[in-house]
């Protein structure tokens, strides 16, 4: 999500949360003054706030919250494949070919590299920081950092 999105998201929210506690405070004031005529010692409505009050608040909050989670975050800064060598840049190609994560024994297959090569390749590339392996089985699984 951009950030004019997420902006977006925290202004409705805001405007959501506001039309729902004005129209329940309004609603609930009509109900007070109609009971105090009816029956001024012993009204039920006294202290009561409607469960959609609260609920509309909750979404509103959520929606609020979940926007400014997007507009504060940093955005995924696109990976500098420039400062690779041209085998690193293979291995990393064929990673986001695969999504972004990819057995080590497929990574093996696909790029035509011997085992020995790819680890070594993939220990530069974790040292960057640009990848990282995971444990499954008797394999790893390679995982594309963003």
């Amino acid at each position: 999500m951009d950030k004019k999105s997420a902006l977006v998201l925290i202004v409705l929210g805001v405007v959501f949360g506001a039309l729902v506690l004005n129209l329940s405070l309004k609603l609930k004031e009509d109900a007070d003054l109609a009971c105090e005529a009816a029956m001024p010692d012993d009204c039920p409505h006294k202290n009561y706030y409607p469960l959609e009050l609260f609920v509309g608040l909750a979404l509103s909050l959520f929606a609020v919250g979940w926007g400014a989670r997007y507009f504060f975050l940093p955005s995924p800064k696109p990976l500098d494949l420039s400062k690779l060598s041209e085998e690193e840049r293979k291995v990393v190609g064929l990673i986001a070919e695969e999504e972004g994560a990819m057995f080590q024994n497929d990574l093996v297959e696909k790029s035509g590299f011997s085992r020995a090569k790819v680890t070594r390749i993939l220990d530069k590339l974790e040292g960057k920081g640009l990848v990282v392996r995971r444990r499954r089985g008797m394999t790893n699984m390679v995982i594309l950092k963003r």
